[in-house]
């Protein structure tokens, strides 16, 4: 009886062991699966998007090994692509290799749309992705002159003046949104870092400048020896002197001027005789020495 119990309690020991090792086993059959058949992509597809009038503008890198492109836009956010133009929420598009840039026109402004857009191999396999991306379609705005005083025939004075009603100073978002602190007379201006990001009025240091009113974004230029330097007037002034005098004028010795000389010099040299004497004076009377 106690060799039985003790045979019995053995056994047990090892189908729990089997057990044990057997699930480990399918654990590591299902790590692998999910390794090997996981989608991986060398880079994320960065796409450009911008929000524009009823439309949004896309665009983005050519994507080395690429064949073709597939563009989801949807009303809601896209977790799935494969699902993507089988609802009414979203249309699916293919454009060829090439093509990187891409209108969604039709839009509502002030709505959210998302858009993704998956590179694809010539087996229709996914080489990149970028994600899930979002922009709100708007209205135009413009900025207000930011005139914020009057004036008469004489001089500057403050609204309103008598015998000169409806002056552009009266007006607009210059006056009624008068503030300081992101930009004077109602001009609105975020502070942007070097990598895209919206600084507080308070930073020191900043790359860009985007108008919140227009959405457009400058470049702040520098004074530190970079490409850039000082306002790039004077620079831009240089290089259309560069462009229409210098190099024209480098083009014409160059191609001209040195070329005729080498051809009148060897007409000077075929002219002499063995003992140096010029056969034809005529030729090369405009020569220094032949």
């Amino acid at each position: 009886m106690a060799y039985l119990l003790k045979s019995g309690a053995l056994n047990a020991d090892k189908d729990t062991s089997m057990l044990v090792l057997n699930l480990l086993r399918y654990l590591l059959f299902i790590l692998v699966c999910f390794v090997v058949a996981r989608p991986s992509y060398a880079a994320r597809l960065a796409i450009n998007v911008i929000p524009a009038y009823q439309r949004v503008d896309l665009n983005w890198a050519e994507v080395s090994g690429a064949a073709g492109y597939r563009l989801c836009a949807a009303s809601v956010k896209i977790h799935n692509f494969a699902n993507c133009g089988k609802d009414g929420n979203s249309q699916l598009l293919e454009i060829n290799t090439g093509n990187t840039a891409i209108k969604a026109t039709g839009l509502v402004n002030g709505v959210t749309y998302h858009f993704r857009v998956l590179a694809v191999n010539a087996k229709g396999l996914t080489v990149s992705d970028s994600g899930d991306k979002t922009a709100i379609p708007r209205e135009l705005a413009l900025n207000d002159t930011g005139v914020t005083a009057c004036s008469d025939y004489t001089d500057t004075r403050s609204c309103p003046v008598n015998n000169f009603p409806g002056q552009d100073a009266e007006f607009g978002r210059d006056r009624l949104q008068f503030n300081d602190s992101n930009g004077v007379a109602g001009f609105n201006f975020t502070k942007i870092g070097p990598d895209g990001e919206a600084l507080p009025v308070t930073a020191t240091r900043w790359n860009c400048v985007k108008d919140e009113m227009t959405g457009l974004m400058w470049e702040v230029k520098t004074r530190d020896g970079g490409y850039m330097i000082g306002s790039g007037i004077t620079l831009g002034m240089n290089l259309i002197a560069v462009k229409t005098v210098v190099i024209p004028v480098i083009k014409t010795v160059a191609c001209v001027v040195i070329p005729a000389l080498a051809i009148l010099m060897l007409i000077c040299k075929l002219s002499m005789r063995p003992d140096g004497v010029v056969t034809r004076i005529g030729d090369c009377q405009r020569c220094l020495k032949c």
